[in-house]
Formats: C-alpha cells, structure tokens, sequence
C-alpha cells in the first residue's frame, strides 16, 4: 500500500467505498456518522448497484482508515472500491 491508497484526496471526485447495507435507516446512520468526520464535505449513496456504493468527498486529507473505524463502530463494513 502506498500513502495515496490509504487517504481520501481532497477534491471533488472523492473516494468509493462498498457495503452490503441496504436498509435505509443503516445508510442514513452511515452518512450521518461518516460526516462527522472532520475534513468530510460530503457523502452520497448509491444503492442502485450491488453492492451499495458510498461516495466520500473531502476537503482536506482523510484517512481511509478513519472512515473504515467509524463504519465498524456502527458494525458495519466499508471497503474502498479502487485505487487513483
């Protein structure tokens, strides 16, 4: 893994990440969480592909990792889709 791999670049094509979840109320609470983060613009959710896709956009360097950690302390599962 390289740094590039384990950060979200500032911008606004930002990160996707995959998760199993389909409820909505599980995403909502997803979102919500992964806003919180500081340096998280924004969040969007694709549930039209499986699995659901989670775009985050940043405006300052976030680090993968953090994301994943907020996922899991809902017990939930985020893995990023692909690399730059």
């Amino acid at each position: 893994m390289s740094y590039i791999n384990d950060i979200v670049i500032p911008g606004t094509k930002g990160r996707v990440f995959i998760t199993g979840l389909d409820k909505q109320e599980d995403l909502q609470a997803l979102k919500d969480a992964l806003k919180d983060i500081s340096g998280v613009e924004n969040v969007d959710v694709n549930v039209d592909v499986f699995p659901t896709e989670i775009t985050v956009v940043a405006d300052t360097v976030v680090e993968v990792q953090e994301i994943e950690d907020v996922a899991n302390g809902l017990g939930f599962h985020l893995i990023p889709k692909s690399n730059y």
